[in-house]
């Protein structure tokens, strides 16, 4: 017996539109949006513990551009939600909305790591 692969994947014949591939997406986002939210509120608690630490614009910069990562990735999770509704695939939008956050997330753990040391 022999599967059509219409039968086998309902949705786009390349893979891009299938159920698994939106939720990888969204994990990815959401994996992100965690890491962001957490590394924005970790410096904010190394600020309350580290009593010798001076709170700069430096400093601040680094908590917005993690909360800024966290944020963008909840921005993509929101438009691959509204994407995978109207049944469109997952296209170039949410990779930029992605890599962004990860840009973001990247450049505010960077500094907070370049202040701490």
């Amino acid at each position: 017996m022999e599967l059509d692969r219409q039968e086998a994947v309902p949705a786009r014949a390349d893979g891009r539109g299938t159920e698994a591939v939106y939720h990888l997406w969204f994990e990815q986002f959401k994996q992100v949006s965690w890491l962001g939210a957490t590394a924005a509120g970790g410096a904010l608690f190394l600020l309350q513990v580290l009593a010798d630490l001076e709170l700069s614009s430096r400093y601040g910069v680094a908590v917005a551009l993690c909360a800024l990562a966290a944020a963008m990735a909840v921005l993509g999770q929101i438009r691959l939600v509204e994407t995978a509704t109207n049944g469109h695939p997952v296209g170039r939008e949410h990779r930029l909305f992605l890599y962004a956050a990860i840009m973001l997330l990247s450049a505010g753990v960077g500094l907070l790591v370049g202040i701490l040391t």
